[in-house]
């Protein structure tokens, strides 16, 4: 099998069809999904049908397609001047780089650069592999078998496995983790700043909703949290108990760092969060100027998500040695503690999807089963896929043609939430810390208490939306509280079966938010959300 091709072929009709098929030919040879498949088929005839248009039917123009690493790459190359197909100008429509870096970082776009008087599409598609749900299942089925089995052998030598294999590789692994996370979430803040683009521009719509998006994140991660706490059974004081307040105020100011190297050495996500936003925010406002050092941020972003999505690929192997080592050790007191964090998580999605009807029915005066008809098929593809991606276009087409909302907001609004407004994470993040201090027996104070509230939500929002960036949030989380890294086997493990909860429920909730907002703008028609 040929796991490289390169053909030059013309701007006709005749030609981009032979070059399509040969496109299609080549992922289907590598088992590439059908939908994947037909996604790059019409994005690429598109380009190129545009690309012809603009440049002529007697232009060459290159595709290259490529395999390795598990990977399947097609790209188009056309030169003449800057021509980003994907990006239409036209009537109504919000132009926004932010739309453009979303969709590409959720696999529903390509990624477009022109360098050197040449315009390059590329798509990129993984490999089919076996399902998060069947690799967590075999990993937890294999390290039950093996423990049970190891258990029967003499202690001395489970002690040197625990010892000498376990413990070493997943402290391996926790490195790696930690050494790729802090330059991962500087970067998704950055870069997520950047990409809004022009200030006058985001300040029209962007503003109200990203207030709008924040203010539910930390309200509902606060309502959720005071309601969650007193199920877990904690472990309250320590030595600074009794200056409570001087800890929250002196953590608040360290959120400045003496210098902008030490953040990352020392791993403190705050003060890596604040440098992020910081960078970002003065990116925006220079503008133009920046464009430099906006490639080079962009660039060393795809190449750090490209590395933690091979380490995420890792995880099943974590939890099997993770299981392993606690059954070996017989602390089976976190497996316990767990059924609460799912149940806790669960209950919370459902309390969410219910605020959400509640609030969207009284503040639109519409029937609360309309708006859940109406969004029940973008629900059910959450629900079923776990993917953001999977249900965006779905959520264009329920936004725009069921809501009412306009198609210039719902353009940049869809995105904007689905990366922005993850309150089912922050509940995860911040039930994960409470189920962690006391499995572990972790002692808690104000102060501490205050940081979790504050990362999670924080972390909620910087999370990327790439395989891997659950998994480096919940590792920065834990560090910056102190907690012990080998609970997280079972966070995660837990955290594949939520995400199909979590998935639709941000979802929705971005639906809400979106209602809200374009009934603040005057950008819906009432009619249309209220028609059954």
């Amino acid at each position: 099998m040929n796991n490289y091709r390169q053909l030059e072929y013309k701007l006709n009709s005749v030609e981009i069809d032979d070059s399509i098929r040969q496109a299609v030919s080549f992922l289907s040879e590598r088992e590439a999904d059908k939908k994947n498949i037909l996604r790059i088929r019409l994005g690429l005839e598109e380009a190129l049908l545009d690309y012809r248009d603009a440049f002529g039917e007697d232009e060459k123009f290159l595709l290259k397609m490529t395999y390795g690493w598990g990977q399947t790459h097609v790209s188009v190359s056309v030169a003449g001047r800057m021509l980003d197909p994907f990006v239409k100008n036209g009537a109504g429509e919000l132009d926004s780089s932010f739309i453009r870096a979303a969709l590409a970082g959720m696999g529903e776009m390509p990624v477009w650069k022109y360098s050197r008087g040449i315009n390059t599409i590329s798509y990129t598609v993984k490999k089919k592999t076996m399902s998060s749900w069947a690799q967590l299942l075999l990993a937890l089925f294999l390290a039950v078998v093996c423990g049970l089995i190891l258990k029967s052998i003499p202690q001395n030598i489970t002690g040197m496995i625990h010892q000498d294999i376990l413990t070493p590789l997943l402290n391996t692994f926790m490195n790696l983790l930690s050494a790729i996370a802090g330059p991962m979430i500087f970067l998704a803040v950055v870069w997520g700043i950047y990409s809004i683009g022009d200030v006058s521009a985001f300040s029209v719509v962007g503003k109200k909703l990203l207030f709008r998006l924040l203010f539910y994140i930390v309200f509902l991660t606060a309502a959720a949290g005071i309601l969650m706490t007193p199920v877990f059974l904690l472990k309250y004081g320590s030595a600074k108990v009794g200056n409570g307040f001087s800890e929250i105020f002196e953590m608040v100011l360290n959120i400045i760092p003496e210098n902008i190297i030490r953040p990352f050495a020392d791993g403190n996500t705050l003060q890596i969060l604040f440098i992020g936003i910081v960078m970002g925010v003065s990116m925006i406002i220079i503008g133009e100027k920046t464009q430099t050092v906006a490639l080079f941020a962009e660039q060393l972003n795809y190449i750090v998500q490209l590395i933690m999505d091979f380490i995420s690929r890792l995880v099943p192997f974590f939890v099997f040695g993770s299981l392993l080592d606690v059954i070996l050790n017989n602390q089976l007191s976190d497996i316990k503690v767990s059924t609460k964090l799912f149940a806790v998580n669960a209950l919370g999605c459902l309390l969410f999807l219910i605020f959400y009807l509640v609030i969207v029915g009284i503040r639109m005066r519409v029937s609360p089963f309309i708006f859940l008809k109406k969004g029940l098929q973008t629900l059910i593809i959450g629900l079923t896929t776990a993917s953001s991606a999977a249900a965006f276009s779905t959520s264009l087409e329920t936004c725009h043609e069921k809501y009412g909302i306009e198609k210039s907001f719902t353009d940049f609004g869809v995105p904007f939430s689905q990366v922005i407004y993850k309150p089912s994470v922050s509940i995860l993040y911040f039930s994960s810390a409470l189920f962690a201090a006391e499995a572990y027996g972790v002692p808690v104070s104000a102060s501490w208490f205050a940081a979790a509230f504050l990362m999670s939500t924080i972390l909620s929002v910087a999370t990327p939306p790439i395989p891997g960036g659950t998994l480096a949030s919940i590792s920065v989380l834990f560090t910056q509280l102190g907690l012990p890294q080998q609970s997280m086997a079972v966070i995660l493990a837990l955290n594949i079966i939520l995400d199909f909860l979590e998935t639709p429920t941000d979802i929705f909730g971005g639906h809400a938010m979106l209602i809200l907002t374009a009934r603040k703008l005057g950008l819906i028609d009432r009619d249309v959300l209220k028609n059954p």
